[in-house]
């Protein structure tokens, strides 16, 4: 992991996880707010992405602090990660909805409205991802705004 203007960050020139340097997780019990957020996803079919949230992340200078769009973020890591990561996914999913919801990852990279959604080629890396969201918990991850994906070119 490198420190970049300030912040933690994984390594990619492209977009990346940002966890601000001292971050002190915030004790979040509230799963009902994340377990609402996936209360009307079909366990049997649902591909895992939020339609109101970025599915595409490429060279476009933005950063995304909402949860859909974090949350389909982690999702395409995983995806591109492979199992190990997608059991991360599917185990916070359960633990969340009681087991209700699952992700169906044989349709993620069909998953938006434009029927593609992908994460640049360069900043494909699950380890760098779920690493620091690891540390200070996916729900923090999720619901804190102050963690974000940053999306542009850094190489300056």
């Amino acid at each position: 992991m490198k420190a970049r203007r300030g912040f933690v960050s994984n390594s990619s020139s492209s977009s990346f996880v940002v966890i601000p340097e001292n971050y002190q997780p915030k004790v979040n019990e509230d799963y009902g707010k994340l377990a609402m957020a996936f209360a009307f996803s079909d366990c049997d079919d649902w591909n895992g992405i939020f339609i109101d949230g970025e599915s595409q992340f490429g060279w476009q200078v933005r950063e995304y602090h909402y949860f859909e769009s974090k949350w389909n973020w982690l999702v395409l890591q995983a995806f591109y990660g492979g199992q190990k990561y997608m059991e991360f996914v599917d185990d916070f999913l359960s633990s969340i909805t009681n087991n209700r919801v699952k992700v169906n990852w044989n349709g993620v990279e069909d998953a938006d409205n434009n029927g593609y959604s992908y994460i640049d080629h360069q900043s494909i890396d699950a380890e760098f991802t779920f690493d620091p969201v690891s540390q200070i918990g996916i729900e923090n991850f999720l619901l804190d705004n102050d963690c974000y994906i940053q999306n542009g070119n850094d190489n300056e």
